[in-house]
């Protein structure tokens, strides 16, 4: 057995709060103590040495080493190498875990006398079985009960119970023994399960009613062979169905080969196996095997043969996979179906589903030397061999004691901040202490970034102590986005570093934090103009600037326009804003007016005749300065008082018409208010 923890208590440490820690080097400054150190537990008790107990480690020891207090009354760094020999274990014979379909139980059997050890409840008609590559535990698939039970071997107990959304068939193991894979026949998915909180963390939809599965050597690609006729090739680090490999349709069984180059197939009931290259995805040759095959197939494990059951010949097929021809037939018991292998390949047991047994086969003979019975029929699926347990190597590791020197301590989670350029953002904190100083701590923030010491006054630096002050006691940092820090994209972040002689440095890192735009009202002044004049300077007014900014801090300033010319009559126009750009303000425009007016009372004249005959000269009734006086009506009467032009304003000279036809030429009577307190009257003669 490889030197490392046993599974189940790294599961336990995980959800206990326990110290666990492997047999790795530490370095630890004098005074603090060490971590545990715990050496495998499974199987092996290992005895320890120390070559420098003035670390204040004893010499020598049995088991554990627990957490002392380290001593170093010297300038320099002391290490100590520590070296543990595992003194024996407790003797454990090959094992055979075999799931007892018909009796919802798994038989624990000595692979060398093939007598039963226990009998393990789980949950009802068990198939699939897998265990993980420390041998610690053994996955079972319960077709009946919708579930997955986990066996820790030590202790032959169901640790853990894992629900599924419908019936487990098949079950693999990742190479690190952190994921355990399992096909959910009926919901058509494949789930990812993590072996250490025993949970389901994701699912994969695949093909039709998926039995079984084969996972790469590496882990990266698992093959689900589906009732369809497909096999859906699965990427484990992403989760997604890569590629689909069409085969004829009908249920499949495969088994991935050691190279991972080849994948063996076989239709349900058939007599044949596809041998399918993987990269291409093709068919490359077929094997005929024995009758109504049910899916039982397993390697050797330097992969050079394949062996395969023939459930209704009663027999294996052997064959040579280099050649993928048939070396030898192996009679074994009625009905065989599963296939389980010894770790070094000389060993293949045969589940026999006919009369409940297990047929032993010699594989460098070729030949069934025995069989055993079993406590009830077997639908095995899947290989749960467990080798003979050994013990590790010697284990050497180191532990360094520094000097007690200076140290900087920081806590906390600092958060990221946002603020409107101008304005400074509200605080994050952390808090640090120092011990064994020889100078002050200097702490100096990232750009962009102020610190505080009392959440009041903030500066770009601060300084704690001096050369006579030896600790610092829990203090609280504040920091925040300081008021002139500029707009930039992808905002700020960084390291804030605590500095002092003698210490090592502490960084604590800052989130990344934002400042956005401040708003800038940009307002058009009003204007006003005699008509006839060219038109004034639009100017503009702002509100908003920070920091004690003004225009010259826009990169470009907001154009004033209007729709105003130098002929624009009486009346006002809208003076319009747009173009502004600035690096750390947004525009609000707020458009202003251009008032038109005609010079301010001049003498009205109106004449007393006019000739509209489109000659060019005095064709309209050309009132002079009447358009200086606002709210005026003209009115003009023929002389049976029809109204023949009427006008709100004189924005546009009577042309001597009426309904669009040219009047008569006579005397017409008219009526001008607003020029004066009483109404203007009199007469004017339309000549042609």
């Amino acid at each position: 057995m490889t030197p490392k923890f046993c599974r189940v208590l790294t599961y336990l440490f995980i959800f206990f709060p326990l110290v666990l820690k492997a047999q790795t080097s530490q370095t630890v400054t004098a005074g603090n103590q060490t971590a545990v150190v715990n050496y495998p537990v499974c199987t092996c008790t290992y005895q320890w040495t120390n070559n420098t107990p003035v670390i204040g480690l004893g010499v020598k020891g049995t088991g554990d080493i627990p957490a002392f207090t380290t001593v170093n009354n010297t300038k320099v760094p002391i290490t100590a190498t520590i070296v543990a020999t595992p003194l024996g274990y407790q003797s454990q014979p090959p094992l055979l875990y075999i799931p007892i379909t018909s009796r919802n139980i798994v038989s624990s059997i000595n692979a060398t006398t093939s007598a039963l050890i226990t009998n393990i409840a789980v949950g009802d008609s068990p198939k699939g079985i897998a265990t993980s590559h420390d041998n610690d535990r053994v996955y079972v698939g319960n077709a009946g009960s919708n579930d997955i039970s986990v066996i820790y071997m030590r202790t032959n107990r169901v640790l853990a119970t894992i629900p599924l959304n419908s019936s487990p068939e098949a079950i693999a193991v990742s190479p690190d023994d952190l994921k355990v894979y399992v096909s959910e026949s009926s919901s058509n998915t494949i789930a990812e399960i993590d072996a250490l909180t025993n949970t389901v963390t994701g699912r994969i939809t695949v093909g039709s009613n998926p039995i079984r599965i084969s996972l790469s050597s590496d882990g990266g690609k698992l093959y689900v062979g589906n009732a369809d006729g497909t096999i859906s090739v699965i990427n484990t680090v992403t989760k997604t169905v890569i590629s689909t490999i069409t085969t004829a349709p009908g249920q499949l069984y495969i088994l991935l080969s050691k190279d991972d180059k080849t994948l063996y197939v076989i239709h349900h009931n058939q007599n044949e196996i596809e041998v399918v290259n993987t990269i291409t995805g093709t068919i490359t040759t077929r094997i005929t095997i024995g009758s109504n095959a049910q899916g039982g197939m397993i390697l050797s494990p330097d992969g050079s043969r394949l062996y395969v059951s023939n459930w209704a010949d009663n027999n294996l097929s052997v064959i040579n996979t280099a050649t993928n021809v048939i070396i030898s037939t192996i009679p074994v018991g009625p009905g065989p179906i599963g296939i389980m292998i010894s770790d070094n390949g000389d060993w293949l047991y045969v589940s026999n589903t006919g009369n409940n047994t297990m047929s032993v086969v010699n594989t460098p003979s070729l030949t069934a030397t025995s069989k055993f019975n079993l406590a009830g029929q077997s639908n095995l699926t899947g290989n749960s061999y467990i080798p003979k347990a050994d013990c590790g190597p010697v284990i050497t590791f180191n532990i360094t004691v520094n000097p007690a020197g200076a140290v900087i301590n920081t806590t906390g989670n600092l958060q990221p901040l946002t603020t409107v350029y101008g304005t400074p953002s509200l605080p994050t904190s952390f808090t640090f202490s120092a011990k064994n100083l020889t100078d002050a701590v200097v702490i100096t923030p990232p750009p962009g970034f102020e610190l505080s010491k009392d959440n009041i006054a903030f500066s770009n630096t601060l300084t704690f102590g001096s050369a006579n002050t030896f600790n610092i006691s829990s203090t609280t940092i504040y920091i925040r986005l300081a008021k002139t820090t500029v707009v930039k994209a992808g905002g700020y972040s960084g390291d804030i570093l605590l500095q002092s002689s003698g210490a090592p440095d502490v960084i604590m890192p800052m989130p990344a934090s934002t400042v956005t735009p401040a708003p800038l009202v940009a307002t058009a002044d009003n204007k006003n103009k005699i008509y006839g004049d060219a038109n004034p300077v639009l100017t503009i007014s702002y509100q908003g600037f920070v920091n004690g900014e003004d225009v010259t801090q826009l990169a470009m300033q907001p154009i004033a326009a209007t729709t105003a010319v130098l002929t624009s009559r009486r009346g006002q126009y809208p003076i319009t804003l747009s173009g502004g750009t600035a690096a750390n303000y947004t525009f609000k425009y707020v458009s202003g007016l251009l008032t038109v007016t005609s010079v301010p009372f001049g003498p009205v004249t109106i004449p007393n005749t006019f000739t509209p005959n489109g000659d060019g000269i005095n064709d309209i009734w050309d009132i002079t300065n009447l358009d200086s006086y606002n709210n005026i009506t003209v009115t003009v009467f023929n002389r049976n008082g029809t109204t023949v032009y009427f006008s709100n304003g004189y924005a546009v000279s009577w042309d001597g018409s009426y309904k669009g036809s040219t009047v008569p030429v006579g005397t017409y009577y008219y009526i001008i208010t607003g020029v004066k307190t009483k109404p203007l009257a009199g007469y004017v003669s339309v000549i042609r």
